[in-house]
């Protein structure tokens, strides 16, 4: 019997590269939400969470976490699980600036439709189906009692998903407080899903502490390892293509616990295997994929960078400042201290550096001059930081490393502490 390891595997044609070049962006998707279920990966702790609340009636929940961490992408699932297994009416209405409690609830309600019978004129008419939608019993003022009511008289459970509820003026949305209480006391048959930033926890039961227990909150770390991993695999598998474990290991690295950018530096990886008519993606397919990452980022990551990086000043650090923020090591919701930075600092310069000789850059870099990439809490010598923007600080990651500024080797051994 020969030896199989003494073969290697046939080099793709031109069919399968084309085939794979048109599949690779449906796989990875770092500007879309996913949709699909199949290619989601990880999460399973707060998909059960927002289950059981769904499974309960007169609970609520309240999804929340960074920007970037996957939260619309969740939504969409849960939108789907929720409308298969569960038997639950859903619909899901992403919230905006302008919006007032009036029109974010006719929004809503607009997107439930259902067969309305009536008979016709004379002794021999027939029924007449007309399709209406939960909005056209909304005629009078918006607002929990009038909610209470229209819910009420469902003949099933609903499902509303608010996404981005955090863009919502602040006067709209705690409006939103009087609702899930009205509707949490009278089992009402629906269940309110609001997705948003931490502060939209805080805006809801500042001055409602009795709300809470109504309201599931539920917290969407960045993504451990493993789930982002996870997405990987998913991706590749659907491709027929596979990744090195040293590639796999470099992805999730970069991504810092953001699935956004597990999927770019994963796509962008597979078209430079591909392109070098190889399925296996390697470390060094992802280290070129890394300058395709950089050029491929938001228009306004790059500018904000660029402001707070800038200086007349030969000597600034704030390049090499903000690479050691970004590899600093985090707490759970993403803030570091200044002592964090003094180890990244010292192994990207190549000596020691103490906080005093770094610490006037940490202040100007929360600074509005320079877009603020950083913002502070605390006390004086107890301030925490963390990034504005958490898609820019994997970009500042991949922006060191396509520039020199420090090595994947360093990057793993910071990162691995």
């Amino acid at each position: 019997m020969p030896d199989v390891t003494q073969f290697e595997l046939l080099p793709l044609t031109t069919a399968e590269i084309q085939e794979i070049q048109i599949q690779v962006s449906r796989v990875f998707t770092p500007r879309t939400p996913i949709t699909v279920r199949e290619l989601f990966a990880g999460r399973t702790d707060q998909i059960s969470k927002v289950l059981d609340a769904l499974g309960q009636v007169g609970l609520h929940a309240i999804l929340y976490g960074e920007r970037g961490v996957g939260k619309t992408s969740l939504a969409n699932i849960i939108e789907i699980l929720a409308g298969g297994a569960m038997k639950t009416l859903t619909c899901k209405v992403n919230c905006e600036g302008a919006d007032t409690f009036e029109t974010i609830w006719k929004k809503a309600l607009s997107e439930f439709k259902y067969n309305s019978k009536r008979r016709g004129v004379g002794f021999t008419a027939v029924e007449e189906g007309e399709v209406k939608r939960l909005s056209d019993h909304v005629t009078e003022r918006v607002d929990a009692n009038s909610l209470r009511l229209l819910f009420a008289a469902a003949g099933t459970h609903l499902l509303i998903i608010f996404d981005e509820f955090d863009r919502l003026p602040a006067k709209t949305s705690k409006a939103f407080t009087d609702v899930i209480k009205t509707l949490s006391d009278t089992s009402a048959k629906v269940t309110l899903l609001l997705v948003g930033v931490a502060d939209t926890v805080d805006r809801l039961i500042k001055d409602h502490a009795s709300v809470s227990r109504a309201l599931v909150q539920i917290h969407m770390p960045r993504m451990q390892g493993g789930e982002l991993q996870q997405i990987i695999v998913a991706g590749s598998e659907k491709l027929g293509v596979t990744f090195d474990p040293g590639a796999i290991a470099q992805i999730v690295r970069l991504s810092q616990g953001l699935p956004h950018n597990t999927h770019l530096v994963a796509r962008n990886a597979v078209r430079q295997a591909i392109a070098g008519m190889s399925r296996t993606v390697s470390s060094v397919d992802v280290e070129r994929a890394l300058k395709d990452a950089v050029t491929d980022a938001q228009h306004s990551i790059k500018t904000q960078y660029l402001n707070a990086v800038s200086s007349s000043h030969k000597s600034a650090l704030f390049r090499q400042v903000l690479l050691a923020c970004a590899i600093a090591r985090k707490d759970g919701l993403s803030y570091f201290q200044a002592a964090d930075v003094s180890n990244p600092l010292s192994a990207i310069m190549g000596k020691a550096y103490e906080i005093p000789a770094f610490a006037r850059h940490l202040s100007k870099l929360c600074e509005a001059g320079r877009s603020a990439p950083l913002e502070k809490t605390g006390e004086r010598r107890r301030y925490r930081y963390r990034f504005t923007e958490p898609l820019l600080e994997s970009f500042i990651i991949m922006s060191g490393l396509a520039d020199g500024l420090i090595s994947p080797s360093l990057l793993a051994s910071l990162t691995l502490e």
